[in-house]
């Protein structure tokens, strides 16, 4: 008798486990049990749990009244439980969850630059997944990590120092969103020990730079990073939000023979996604994690809206561009769900790749990304189904989410033709900015095409004094820059400029500087 509710999206699903989880095909079973005393171990009286849901990256099966479940395998797959709300998994000594089962007998190839997947050996009579109750408030927060992208120990103590502000007690728990490291995979010890001390359990995301290299396809390039951190596309729950972490980078091999890639979803991504929210309720909040980000998709960002559209809250979050944008998706871009879709692109911890002008006591550099946006990290914060995003500077208070542009003194003859520059650091276009002189009247900012000038100079000085800095990053964006000129008769004398932002999520947010006005 089998003890399975199997979903699919097509009658084809035993022939895409097949070639999703290459080998031949077998039944994994086990129970999914409240794990009473923490040991990780099923004991006498730790009952199965019912209702919750099992997955081997394509299929998606439900337990049954006595915690029960069994789905097909192959001898390359990672076989995981989706965190019910109102659970939680173990986790390991760096805070990292362990949610998943590795079968692989033979391991990864031997050739690989990076260590693999040890060999697992037979596949186990009854794979358990232990779970404990918790508390999950419906509201929260969520601290969201753009490419850390570490390329060596330095590096990794840039990042050790950087984080060391944040206050752990203030999140339920963090996600990487792709690029930890910078194709050198051996930082990723350091790097997980280093956000251990943040005090949270920590789910990642693979990026580009998290491959490795020595690699003939997509399905063995992620051979190092499924070894530490488990699948590359699962998901969880969260008091009323559901989160899928998806891998959004394509691996292929160039005509020259060199391993490039491609952002976007596979049938395997979509497959799972669309067999996962057949489970999840319709008033949740949907968030969805990436690296490579929806705007760099193809047709495959209409397949995944399609999934997406009965679900009146969804939000999805990338890294990878080392900049920070707000894009909006409705029925212009075949979005059609109730409510926009946004995509927000987090920025990134290393900023310009940990490149620019050191600071003079930590030696670490500025790295102010292309966009003039500082290096750090963004909160989401989530109440029942809603959400608001924050982005947060390193090194600098929770408001300081803008800088203004003026000259320092102008003369009263030419202050009609003065403009006002603001880079809002996380603005879109839902955001209201506005300006004034004084106490006089606001007036509102209007999109620029400009970049942020502080960058621009900065750059510029770096190129001449040798300070090397990613090609890429020479060129910068303007994504969230306003303008407005300043009036004319203005008295002599010193005068106070505020800048005043109210972003989409009603969040307002202030900034000044002085302008003295001569003859």
């Amino acid at each position: 008798m089998k003890h399975q509710s199997v979903i699919s999206i097509c009658t084809w699903v035993l022939t895409a486990a097949a070639f999703f989880c290459s080998g031949a095909l077998a039944d994994a079973a086990g129970v999914v049990y409240n794990d009473l005393n923490g040991n990780n171990v099923r004991d006498a009286g730790e009952e199965g749990i019912a209702g919750v849901q099992v997955s081997n990256g394509t299929d998606v099966v439900t337990t049954d009244s006595k915690g029960w479940y069994e789905i097909s395998v192959s001898d390359d797959c990672i076989i995981f439980v989706i965190k019910p709300s109102g659970w939680r998994t173990p986790i390991d000594e760096n805070n990292l969850p362990l949610f998943y089962y590795i079968h692989k007998p033979v391991g990864s190839p031997s050739e690989l630059k990076f260590p693999g997947i040890k060999p697992t050996g037979p596949l186990p009579e009854s794979i358990d997944f232990a779970l404990q109750r918790q508390d999950e408030p419906d509201e929260f927060n969520v601290f969201l990590f753009g490419d850390i992208q570490a390329r060596n120990h330095t590096e990794v103590n840039y990042f050790r120092h950087v984080i060391g502000e944040i206050d752990g007690s203030a999140a339920a728990f963090g996600i990487s969103l792709g690029d930890n490291a910078f194709d050198r995979l051996d930082v990723l010890e350091g790097l997980n020990e280093a956000a251990s001390g943040i005090g949270l359990p920590w789910y990642n995301t693979s990026g580009n730079h998290d491959i490795n290299f020595v690699t003939e396809d997509d399905a063995g390039s992620l051979e190092t990073f499924k070894s530490i951190y488990g699948p590359a596309n699962y998901s969880f729950n969260y008091a009323n939000a559901h989160f899928i972490i998806l891998d959004s980078i394509m691996v292929k091999k160039t005509e020259d023979g060199r391993v490039g890639y491609d952002e976007g979803l596979g049938r395997e991504e979509l497959t799972f996604i669309a067999n996962d929210l057949k489970h999840v309720d319709k008033d949740k909040l949907v968030v969805l994690l990436m690296h490579g980000g929806l705007h760099l998709f193809g047709s495959e960002r209409d397949e995944l809206f399609a999934l997406l559209k009965d679900f009146d809250n969804t939000l999805s979050i990338a890294g990878h561009n080392h900049y920070i944008r707000n894009i909006i998706y409705d029925e212009s871009e075949n979005f059609h769900g109730e409510k926009p879709h946004l995509h927000f692109v987090a920025g990134a911890v290393c900023g310009g790749w940990w490149s620019g002008v050191p600071e003079p006591l930590t030696g670490i550099p500025h790295s102010m990304m292309r966009d003039g946006t500082p290096n750090g990290y963004a909160a989401l914060n989530v109440n029942g189904n809603e959400y608001s995003i924050k982005y947060k500077a390193f090194g600098r208070a929770e408001d300081y989410q803008m800088n203004i542009y003026a000259p320092d003194e102008v003369s009263a003859g030419k202050t009609a033709e003065t403009v006002i520059l603001a880079n809002i650091f996380a603005g879109s276009e839902k955001s209201l900015v506005q300006m004034r002189l004084d106490d006089s009247q606001w007036l509102e900012m209007q999109p620029s095409s400009e970049p942020d000038p502080y960058f621009v100079k900065m750059v510029e000085w770096e190129k001449n004094q040798n300070l090397a800095r990613p090609n890429w990053s020479n060129n910068p964006e303007s994504l969230h820059t306003w303008q407005a000129n300043l009036l004319a008769d203005i008295e002599q004398g010193l005068h106070v400029i505020t800048v005043k932002t109210t972003d989409m999520f009603d969040q307002t947010f202030s900034s000044k500087k002085f302008i003295k006005i001569t003859e």
